[in-house]
């Protein structure tokens, strides 16, 4: 048989797509033995007691299926044994027998006939569903079913052709698989081998009963978009108790009776999605979780997954009553679940639809690829599958909003960064591009005693895929995927090197390990998690009175392990699934405080531990009106004064207009800021938090109002959408966005009397910014016509280099904005086309200023050489009889030339600083509202004294 080379290389560097290949051509006759004795059994039965015929015909198939399977795992696994052991894997000979059988099935795969061959190839070398691939091929999963099923037995005809017969070629076929290898979902996919020999009666009966081969549909689901490395989900009850099954080893296949609770401890939530006014449709993925704390839980381990129907409702049985979230397609809301009661709840999704295509280094296309979506900045969320590309690469995304990010993987690539997709230009189409080689690591989780792990959550990969950051260039996601009932799972698109994994399941202690990834190649994992470490505690307040309905953590935001509970009525709670050794356990609650504490246990072992709430040093207040009424929702920002480390919190008060900030620093005394639209700014100085409630009066702004009017025009005069404007002044106070919603792109803002800027956004467009100006009472400020612009993006090359940050200026030196990417090559935002300055500056770094210049619809590179520097600290202090304003900025010049900028927001005097330099000879210069320093300075090998300015 000749065998193309290429075909024959990727089969054997792929051992897991062969693997599940030979899962097909090997599955037994079973399945068609079931329906026909079923069907046999139908055709005796008397005509009366077949009146309901397929309900009749689907009992009797579960029960012929359940008597089967009961034997034939154990009967598979010894016949496997024992092709093993005719294939010695010592004897040369019948390793190179078995390598040309690979070989050849590789040309009998090339060989297929389409559509066969890309249906085998999509459902055992992409690893893709059913429904997948006939979303690929936009055909009904009935006619992908037929062409796997004809493609098998061609293939099954061409090698019993080539080896004579059937028992020459499956042992050799057989050893290839591992022996934990289920057979029953392979054999499923070819339950029509044969035609069925009883006529067209048995026939019919039988179509009527493949379906009721398959696991029950209330256990196992598949996800909307079915993906590679997206193993199907399996619901698990979502109840209080420590020992939730999802995460525990897969319920045996025998049907166990148990006894009925007594009383209804659970309840049914019914969820309605919806898009817009209409129906969402079927096969949405519905994920309902825990509320804790009035936020999200767990988000990853025991949180139960649904389809929608037609009619787009998923329905969840057995639910824990209590304040649960539930989330679709991007979509997110709160419902209450009661015992005994069936609660239903109508989720609207919203935004805009994003199409676009995943390209490879060359701009080809990528077929398969798995899109994802996810929020930023969000906590307590991890992105979700949200499009398969098609055979051109072209993806469609529904239901995206402005806070969306988007990025894809394949299996053979690095993952993508994260995109921000332009949501305001019609027609546009986002470009992901997957330019670095990657391949995919698969295996199985299992418990101590080796059974497998359903729902065990793996992460493979560097990075974060909660608390994300929203920056011009986020980094990738890292893989992570669910096991199936069998605890495997395939996590596609993850860098060639060696790369961390992670795992962890309800009830059971994480595990963490690294594998080694090669480009186009699947690594193979297992792994075996403990029993995990359980912490049942109490919470209590300073009275020591129990605390209920506190959350409880183990674990950060942006952490893969987050663990999350709950006190109960008598402040008793408990966290499972802990790891083994010291961890810290903290609970926080805003009104009664928070605490910590350190507990340490071994694997399978409950540990205690009791949390004390504490407010610490506690500042309390009220702000009201002059009259004496309380104002609610006013922001308030302390901060601390004198020696130390800086120190500030903010605050924002209830509706009773009373405040509360935690933890204020012993010895210290505070200044406290608070601002309210339509009120005079108020600013306390030298407050101790021990001296009692600190009373606050904001006085009402009864001055003439400035007003700031304008119009905003697309590139090109078109009409602009999704623009919002606003303003903020040197006090840092900002006015509401204002959204337009004029037809012709005109604003007006309302602003007190005071020193303005004005900032215009627009996704897709660069910042535009204004001012600022100083505007006195009922003054008018007119900004013209302001026309977006396309934009170009600095990209900023310094090796990776950590500790470094940058800031872009204009060409009047004011600060536009940081770039804040953590990946590299860091991205700036989109930047109007014109020249810029780069300050780069660091801890240990001397400062720099590098020109660059931004053109439309490109890119600018620039290159960053840090250099040693000096430390050199400064001071700025009043003139006599006046004070320091809200913030102090300076420039650094050496000849002349900018080399540094600094902005001080701080209180206290004097304000200090520092900057590191080049040795150098300096001039410090500062000018803020009216008033004026400087100072000259010299910059040795050693650090000198600090440098006082004087501003008068």
């Amino acid at each position: 048989m000749a065998v193309p080379p290429n075909v024959a290389d990727i089969l054997l560097a792929d051992a897991a797509s062969l693997r599940r290949l030979a899962q097909g051509l090997l599955a037994n006759d079973e399945a068609d033995d079931v329906v026909q004795e079923a069907a046999a059994a139908a055709l005796c039965q008397p005509a009366a007691s077949l009146r309901h015929p397929g309900e009749w015909l689907r009992g009797t198939v579960r029960k012929l299926s359940l008597l089967v399977r009961r034997g034939s795992a154990r009967r598979r696994a010894r016949e496997r044994l024992a092709a093993r052991s005719g294939v010695d894997p010592h004897d040369p000979s019948a390793l190179v027998a078995q390598a040309e059988l690979v070989r050849d099935v590789g040309a009998a795969v090339h060989a297929l006939d389409e559509p066969f061959r890309s249906a085998v190839l999509m459902r055992y070398w992409h690893d893709l569903s059913i429904d997948a691939i006939a979303a690929r091929l936009r055909v009904p999963r009935n006619t992908v079913r037929s062409r796997l099923q004809r493609g098998l037995a061609r293939l099954r005809e061409r090698l019993d052709h080539e080896y004579g017969e059937r028992k020459r070629w499956a042992p050799a076929l057989c050893a290839l698989l591992p022996l934990h290898a289920p057979a029953f979902a392979a054999f499923t996919l070819c339950v029509m081998n044969k035609k069925v020999l009883l006529g067209a009666s048995a026939v019919l009966l039988a179509a009527l009963a493949i379906p009721f081969l398959l696991p029950e549909p209330t256990l196992q689901v598949t996800p909307a978009s079915p993906t590679p490395g997206h193993p199907a989900v399996v619901t698990a009850p979502l109840l209080p108790s420590a020992a939730d099954t999802a995460g525990q080893p897969a319920p045996r296949r025998e049907a166990v009776d148990g006894p009925r609770p007594e009383a209804v401890t659970t309840g049914t939530l019914v969820v309605h999605v919806q898009d817009g006014s209409e129906p969402a449709g079927s096969d949405l993925t519905v994920s309902v979780g825990e509320m804790i704390g009035g936020r999200t839980g767990d988000f990853r381990v025991g949180v139960l997954r649904a389809l929608t129907d037609t009619a787009g409702t998923a329905r969840f049985e057995n639910v824990a009553p209590g304040r649960v979230w539930v989330r679709c397609n991007g979509g997110f809301k709160g419902a209450e679940v009661r015992a005994g009661e069936t609660v239903e709840c109508v989720l609207k999704l919203g935004g805009a639809t994003v199409t676009g295509i995943v390209v490879d280094a060359a701009g080809v296309g990528i077929a398969g690829a798995l899109v994802e979506r996810g929020l930023a900045p969000e906590n307590r969320v991890d992105p979700e599958a949200a499009a398969i590309t098609a055979a051109d690469g072209s993806f469609v995304v529904r239901n995206v909003t402005v806070a969306a990010v988007i990025g894809a993987r394949a299996h053979g690539y690095a993952p993508s960064q994260l995109y921000h997709p332009v949501l305001n230009q019609t027609g546009a189409t986002l470009r992901i591009e997957l330019a670095a080689a990657g391949g995919s690591v698969g295996g199985t989780v299992t418990t101590a005693d080796g059974l497998p792990v359903r729902d065990a959550v793996v992460r493979v990969g560097e990075g974060r895929r909660d608390a994300l950051m929203a920056t011009p260039q986020m980094p990738p996601l890292p893989a992570q995927v669910l096991t199936d009932a069998e605890g495997r799972f395939l996590a596609i698109g993850v860098p060639a090197g060696t790369a961390p994994i992670l795992a962890r399941a309800k009830g059971l202690a994480p595990w963490t390990g690294t594998v080694d990834v090669a480009a186009g190649l699947t690594a193979s994992v297992t792994i075996r998690l403990l029993p995990g470490v359980t912490c049942a505690g109490l919470v209590r307040t300073e009275a020591g009175e129990p605390a209920a309905d506190v959350a409880v953590r183990c674990g950060r935001e942006g952490d893969f392990l987050q663990y999350f509970a709950r006190s109960a009525a008598d402040g008793s709670f408990a966290l499972t699934g802990l790891p083994a050794g010291a961890i810290e356990i903290w609970a926080e609650d805003g009104e009664r405080g928070k605490a910590a504490a350190t507990v340490n246990g071994e694997h399978g072992a409950t540990v205690r531990c009791e949390l004390v709430l504490s407010q610490g040093l506690a500042l309390r207040g009220r702000v009201t009106e002059e009259d004496g009424k309380p104002i609610p929702s006013v922001d308030l920002q302390c901060m601390s004064e004198g020696e130390g480390p800086r120190w500030w919190k903010n605050a924002r008060t209830d509706k009773a207009g009373r405040f509360l900030v935690a933890d204020c620093p012993q010895g210290r005394l505070l200044t406290v800021k608070a601002w309210m639209q339509d009120h005079v700014p108020l600013v306390r100085r030298s407050i101790d938090p021990k001296a009692g409630e600190l009373d606050l009066k904001l006085a009402a702004d009864t001055s003439p109002r400035a007003r700031i009017t304008g119009r905003i025009l697309g590139p090109g005069g078109v009409r602009a959408t999704g623009v919002a404007v606003r303003a903020f002044d040197e006090a840092r106070r900002q006015s509401g966005d204002l959204g337009l919603k004029s037809d012709d792109g005109t604003f007006a803002l309302e602003v007190s009397a005071g020193t303005w800027g004005v900032r215009v956004s627009c996704e897709g467009h660069p910042t535009v910014l204004a001012g600022p100006r100083r505007l006195q009472p009922a003054e008018a400020w007119d900004l013209g016509t302001i026309e977006l612009t396309v934009g170009g993006t600095l990209l900023v090359h310094d090796g990776g280099r950590e500790g470094l940050g940058y800031l872009v200026l204009d060409a009047r030196e004011q600060f536009l904005c940081g770039i804040y990417s953590p990946a590299t090559p860091r991205r700036s935002e989109l930047l109007a086309a014109g020249d810029y300055l780069l300050l780069v500056r660091a801890k240990g770094i001397g400062a720099q200023m590098l020109p660059f210049t931004i053109r439309s619809g490109q890119e600018t590179a620039i290159d960053v050489k840090p250099v040693a520097g000096v430390r050199q600290r400064f001071e700025f202090v009043p003139a006599q009889g006046t004070e320091l304003p809200p913030w102090v900025s300076f420039r650094i010049a050496r000849d002349g030339k900018l080399v540094g900028q600094c902005i001080q927001e701080d209180s206290g005097e004097p304000r200090r600083g520092e900057v590191w330099l080049e040795p150098g000879d300096y001039v410090l210069t500062s000018a803020v509202e009216g008033r004026e320093g400087q100072a000259a300075v010299t910059i040795g090998q050693n650090e000198g004294p600090p440098v006082r300015i004087t501003l008068r």
